[in-house]
């Protein structure tokens, strides 16, 4: 059994609670990567509007509903990303804990749902995006 000097204790008491420390940044960031993906959206809402229109108009409602009304601080600006070619479409900030997914159940019904933390959930944001369905 190998016995440590009092150097050799000194070296790595700070080398394991880095290692602790890093351990807990990873464990507490990957809860708030759950928390923001979660699986069942804040607000749903259901229309007879094409895909393609509901997209933009929920893109366009995200855009306005989240601009800067201070004139140092940018706008934050939001892109499409297709999930499934007309059918499923992801609406997301570049950096965000939010997204809206745009899907089409048919013809003559499209369905929005938005993945938000409800404390950045607010009347407008569900009165703009409910006039997209």
């Amino acid at each position: 059994m190998a016995a440590f000097s009092e150097t050799d204790v000194g070296k790595l008491l700070p080398m394991s609670l880095c290692r602790i420390a890093v351990i807990c940044s990873c464990v507490i960031l990957s809860g708030c990567a759950y928390v923001s993906n979660g699986s069942t959206p804040i607000a749903s809402w259901s229309g007879k509007r094409p895909i393609d229109d509901a997209v933009d108009c929920v893109k366009r409602a995200l855009d306005y509903d989240f601009r800067s009304g201070r004139p140092l601080l940018p706008d934050i600006s939001h892109h499409v990303d297709m999930v499934e070619q007309g059918r499923v479409y992801d609406i997301s900030p570049m950096v965000g804990p939010y997204h809206a997914r745009v899907r089409s159940d048919g013809p003559d019904a499209t369905t929005i749902e938005l993945f938000m933390p409800s404390m950045i959930y607010n009347a407008q944001v569900r009165d703009s995006l409910a006039k997209c369905p």
